[in-house]
């Protein structure tokens, strides 16, 4: 096996979580592997494809992508001798991406009067890019937002669809302490 750095292996390990559910199939043509694919099959594929574009994402360095490059990619791709290399660079480029850096930042400034005063904030300082930097940087950061507040999320649901048992529970607290 070819020598491959860090990066490639992990493009590599990708790509082989995303053919695994295809390659068992008989892919005579579409309409075969159409025919062939239930629904729990496709979302396991779906969802392995979206793990390996997170663990990707993750693992790779920075890097500053602009979509302005993507024609001269695919002219690349359809002038290159080792179109397979290139077409990993493109699924790394376009699919991965690149991740949503942002970083805290704090400004110190001395009054007049001698005192510190200390300004918190924070600085972007990379723009997410690609499909899976997308996807990271505005559905998986926000669902790990919303999950602090799913406890209190699902007693509000609760308390407003079936009051029952909320205050049945608390009504049978009370008739056991008495």
């Amino acid at each position: 096996m070819m020598n491959f750095n860090k990066h490639a292996k992990s493009t590599l390990l990708a790509l082989a979580v995303m053919t695994t559910g295809v390659s068992s199939l008989e892919c005579n043509s579409v309409t075969a592997v159409a025919s062939k694919v239930n629904k729990k099959v496709a979302l396991s594929v779906f969802v392995a494809v979206l793990v390996a574009m997170k663990i990707r994402l993750d693992t790779k360095p920075s890097s500053d992508s602009r979509y302005a490059d993507l024609g001269q990619d695919f002219k690349d791709l359809l002038e290159s001798s080792k179109s397979c290399k290139h077409l990993l660079y493109m699924f790394d480029k376009y699919l991965v991406g690149s991740a949503v850096k942002i970083e805290d930042t704090s400004t110190e400034t001395q009054r007049e009067d001698g005192s510190i005063f200390t300004i918190k904030g924070k600085k972007l300082m990379q723009k997410p890019f690609g499909a899976m930097g997308l996807f990271d940087a505005y559905v998986l950061s926000q669902m790990k937002k919303l999950n602090e507040y799913v406890a209190i999320i699902a007693a509000f649901y609760l308390l407003v669809n079936n009051p029952d048992v909320i205050f049945g529970a608390a009504l049978d607290k009370a008739k056991a302490s008495k």
